[in-house]
């Protein structure tokens, strides 16, 4: 395991505690972008998933509401973290997801 890799693990355990810490109004500060992924249906558009994007540069990581990971991206390296099962930040992030409720 070479040292970016284990600074970009680092990065996401590092956001994962920040979700389970934060209160929801912190959280929504530290969100730098967000993106969401929509389909057309015979009721109107319907949202799928949408990403949080916590930091870009070095390293990029950001929360897949979807696939309820965290992942990072460093150079030519890259984690997941699942955070699946874990009730206090999934419970963060289902209240983050109902601030970007349509």
């Amino acid at each position: 395991m070479n040292s970016t890799y284990k600074k970009l693990r680092q990065s996401c355990e590092a956001v994962l505690e920040q979700i389970r810490d934060d209160s929801i109004d912190t959280l929504l500060e530290d969100i730098i972008e967000v993106e969401r992924t929509q389909y057309s249906s015979k009721t109107g558009w319907n949202t799928q998933n949408i990403i949080f994007i916590m930091a870009t540069g070095g390293p990029h990581i950001e929360i897949n509401t979807n696939t309820r990971t965290i992942s990072g991206f460093w150079s030519s390296e890259d984690c997941c973290i699942s955070f699946r099962g874990d009730r206090d930040i999934e419970s963060k992030i289902d209240e983050l997801l109902e601030f970007f409720k349509e």
